[in-house]
């Protein structure tokens, strides 16, 4: 069942990038992926060969006057390719920018948390705080 409002118009966008920030609302689940969901992933992705992988749907619409996308589906696989970026950016010795960041309304810290995955070769696991410690 689709629930919207008869003033919301429901497209289907092809974007092959996306620049800005993905905003994740307080109703989204926290990050609960495991190694079993990445690896998942991860296969799909390699099992694709050297042709373009399109991420399945994200779902997301824009948040107004500003240069983010709510994320209303896919903020679990949004949060897996940053952090996969971020181990191959640690892989390659590069400290690039990320391709997009990642706001979220109920633990602003996630994103300092993510974007420092990049930084160094070793990180500890932190289990003082559920996120955290599935990233």
């Amino acid at each position: 069942m689709i629930l919207s409002k008869p003033d919301i118009k429901l497209e289907t966008k092809l974007v092959g990038f996306v620049e800005g920030k993905f905003y994740i609302p307080s109703f989204q689940r926290g990050y609960r992926w495991g190694q079993d969901e990445v690896t998942r992933l991860l296969d799909v992705v390699n099992s694709n060969g050297s042709k373009n992988y399109c991420l399945q749907p994200v779902v997301v619409h824009k948040k107004e006057d500003t240069n983010q996308w709510v994320v209303v589906d896919g903020q679990q696989r949004l949060t897996t390719v940053v952090i996969v970026l971020a181990c191959l950016r640690c892989i390659e010795d590069r400290k690039k920018k990320p391709f997009y960041e990642l706001e979220y309304e109920s633990k602003p810290e996630l994103w300092t948390c993510l974007k420092s995955l990049g930084d160094e070769t070793d990180i500890d696991v932190d289990t003082s705080d559920i996120d955290k410690y599935h990233i």
